[in-house]
């Protein structure tokens, strides 16, 4: 009886297993989605900033 109940849990842990790894590469996605949707407003703002610090525009 062990020995069944042994198969039944390992096989009950295959989809539980496949579930957790697709869910983790789809958060995984999202987060780089999510972050590259952050960094690319901070990219083309930062060397306007940079260059404003070191070489600051003189109107004449």
């Amino acid at each position: 009886m062990k020995r069944l109940f042994g198969v039944h849990a390992a096989i009950s842990l295959i989809p539980v297993l496949v579930l957790g790894a697709a869910l983790a590469l789809n958060f995984k996605s999202e987060a780089q989605r999510a972050g590259s949707a952050r960094a690319n407003p901070r990219r083309r703002w930062w060397p306007r900033r940079a260059s404003n610090r070191y070489f600051p525009r003189v109107t004449p």
